[in-house]
């Protein structure tokens, strides 16, 4: 099995954001925007994966750590949970 990194994915707008997550064959989480209102989504992905993506015009940030997975914060599902929600009822308060 390919190695696998955690990465954000930037598209160029809405529609680009989601063919990539309809393909269904990428590990993606939660989608977001930045700073810059870019739509962008979190992923678990090979580097095979990551230059495909680059390839179609997709930005891809790729996390770095030096730190063994036991060694970062982890946070349990409710925790998630409540912070996605939060996120999520801020955009709809901001109009986004």
């Amino acid at each position: 099995m390919s190695d696998r990194f955690f990465v954000t994915v930037f598209a160029r707008d809405t529609e680009h954001l989601r063919r990539l997550f309809e393909r269904g064959a990428l590990d993606l989480f939660a989608t977001r925007r930045d700073e810059q209102e870019r739509p962008s989504i979190d992923g678990l992905i090979t580097l095979e994966a990551v230059g495909r993506l680059v390839e179609e015009g997709y930005e891809v940030l790729v996390a770095e750590t030096d730190h063994p997975a036991d060694e970062l914060p982890r946070a349990d599902f409710d925790e998630w949970l409540k912070a996605t929600r939060a996120d999520a009822d801020e955009r709809l308060l901001r109009g986004k």
